[in-house]
């Protein structure tokens, strides 16, 4: 193979690509990373692939010096604006050959100034000559370059490095900043580590943002900045200016139809997406002969299929089973073996776009039959091949959400529950929308308990539930249940008010079917006390209690639960269903619809 990349180093076969880094506070490119590629009709497009064969070969350094040297050229060439982020890996920083000298003249010779470059150091290891490298990268501080620190979180050693050369920029891994939205445990994590750069004088940017959830939950976290196929996939002549629609969410925390980008209640699974489980993974082409397709299967004992592309197109896939059962029988090496791997090629495999949901891709996997939940599925973007899923990632995502959705539900209602609820009212107040937060409560429900039963007493809630999920506007309103018969609503609607009548209305309408006829005719029934007395209770009613919310007043859901809570006492003081309206106004009155809509 050595012959293949001096070839590719002569003949400078690499293509460089550039994919932009933005400001999440002011939807604005500061910069761009570099990223290669190698001859597109080979498997050695993909980058640790030319890297690896290029490692094998001694070229790895000879590699990363075109890969440099091309960049700043390209660079330079298209005027692109803000830094130039540039990967270099340990070997290269303190390969004697490679000093600050040679670089430095690469850039002299590009015409970019030291202060637009940052070296992005990655591939690092716990210890690996520490000191040198740290000798290595002081000197180019000393030179008014900016130092990048690559996925942030793979082990100590990021951590250990981070403290000791304070770079001006981290960069998060993605497997942290991917499914960040619905995962708190990964929230946390971050909101850690955007807190110490703050105190390190360090500017954080989050890899890997693939959808409008992540993004959000990224910028509202407080990292600075981001990158990822949801604001643009790297080119060799990359965007300048993000798509309008997605700085207008950056900058207003709102879309053109909704106000938060998430049309499902915070704390549920956020809509996975096919990217979600993208792996980028090794394939051939129509020109890999059957003996070549064989030795990289038998090299690598994980891989169950590769996919064989042509000119970024899939048109096939290429299972272990097959090669290697068709090459161990008697002649058909010989035969076969230098012919194209399109022989034994799968032309019928599964293909889906990236932004294909989970669900849809789950009902095209069954449909399919079992051989892809083990050969896998190819993932393409607009026709182009990306890379490719497993059944077993899919199963285990599938398995992520079902516990995700037990986990933030109420088991009765499956309505979001009080994580949720609380990250709901947290998000409208950190982004300054007005809203009403009415507070649901059942009136005479213990009682109702003692006459009837807990099985009526969860009818009665599930009614409850129903009839106040039929009167929200799922685009604009958020309706949670607390626990046991306590709901609330959160809302947007300007005609709240008259929502809120429904909800009486409905329920006189549909509460006959959980109270006896006796009972309903006469309006209550009687229990006895402790003491043996017979005492006569209302039917079962509802009370509402209102106030209205505006920018600035509250900072939490904790500041906000027990004002809410008083609200609701003063509604069960009024006999009947009935809504309590809080009037003193906490930023907002509640009698004005229009500033809610």
């Amino acid at each position: 193979m050595a012959p293949i990349m001096e070839k590719i180093l002569k003949e400078k076969q690499i293509d460089i690509l550039f994919q932009p880094i933005i400001s999440l506070s002011t939807a604005g490119i500061i910069g761009f990373e570099c990223l290669s590629r190698g001859p597109s009709d080979s498997t050695l497009i993909s980058f640790p692939n030319l890297f690896s064969e290029a490692k094998k070969s001694g070229l790895e350094l000879d590699l990363e010096y075109l890969c440099h040297k091309l960049a700043l050229q390209n660079f330079a060439k298209l005027k692109l604006p803000g830094k130039l982020f540039l990967n270099l890996t340990p070997e290269c920083l303190i390969h004697p050959n490679f000093n600050g000298h040679q670089l430095e003249r690469y850039i002299e010779e590009s015409g970019i100034s030291a202060d637009n470059i940052v070296i992005e150091l990655t591939e690092y290891h716990l210890d690996y000559q520490k000191e040198v490298i740290l000798e290595a990268l002081n000197y180019y501080h000393s030179r008014n370059f900016k130092i990048a620190m690559d996925d942030l979180g793979e082990g100590i050693s990021s951590l250990r490095l981070w403290l000791d050369l304070r770079p001006e920029f981290v960069k998060i891994d993605k497997y942290f900043i991917q499914g960040l939205a619905g995962d708190e445990l990964k929230q946390e994590f971050i909101r850690s580590i955007a807190s110490m750069a703050k105190k390190a004088g360090t500017q954080i940017i989050g890899e890997g943002i693939e959808n409008q959830g992540d993004m959000m939950v990224t910028k509202k976290l407080g990292i600075d900045f981001g990158q990822g196929y949801f604001f643009a996939y790297p080119k060799p002549v990359p965007i300048e200016f993000i798509p309008t629609d997605i700085a207008e969410i950056l900058l207003n925390g709102a879309d053109h139809n909704n106000d938060f980008p998430e049309k499902q209640p915070t704390g549920f699974q956020q809509s996975v997406l096919g990217s979600d489980l993208l792996k980028e993974t090794q394939f051939v082409t129509s020109k890999t002969t059957n003996e070549e397709t064989h030795a990289i299967f038998c090299s690598r004992p994980d891989l169950y299929s590769l996919p064989v592309v042509d000119d970024g197109i899939p048109i096939g896939m290429v299972t272990r089973f097959s090669i290697i059962d068709k090459l161990a029988r008697p002649y058909c090496r010989e035969l076969y073996g230098k012919k194209s791997c399109t022989l034994f090629m799968d032309s019928n495999t599964l293909v889906i776009d990236q932004k294909t949901t989970i669900q849809e891709l789950s009902r095209k996997v069954v449909d399919a039959g079992r051989r892809f939940l083990m050969d896998g599925y190819i993932i393409t973007n607009k026709g182009i091949f990306l890379g490719m899923g497993t059944g077993h990632d899919l199963m285990r995502k599938i398995t992520e959400m079902q516990i995700n959705a037990a986990r933030y539900a109420n088991p009765l209602t499956l309505l979001p529950g009080n994580v949720p609820i609380n990250q709901e009212i947290d998000k409208l107040l950190e982004n300054h929308i007005p809203f009403v937060c009415v507070y649901c409560d059942l009136d005479n429900f213990k009682p109702f308990n003692d006459r009837y039963g807990f099985e009526r007493g969860d009818q009665a809630i599930i009614l409850v539930g129903k009839i106040l999920s039929s009167v929200i506007d799922q685009n604009k309103d958020f309706l949670g249940h607390i626990g046991g018969d306590d709901f609330i609503l959160l809302f947007r609607s300007p005609d709240w008010e008259a929502r809120c009548q429904q909800v009486f209305d409905e329920f006189e309408k549909n509460s006959q079917e959980i109270f006896s006829k006796e009972d309903f005719d006469v309006g209550g029934y009687y229990t006895e006390d402790r003491r043996g007395n017979n005492i006569f209770h209302p039917l079962v009613s509802i009370s509402l209690g209102a106030l209205g919310i505006g920018p600035g007043y509250f900072y939490s859901h904790k500041e906000l639960s027990s004002i809410a809570a008083d609200a609701k006492k003063m509604a069960k003081k009024i006999s009947g269903n009935s809504i309590y309206i809080d009037r003193r106004g906490y930023g907002v009155s509640v009698m004005v619809a229009e500033t809610l809509d």
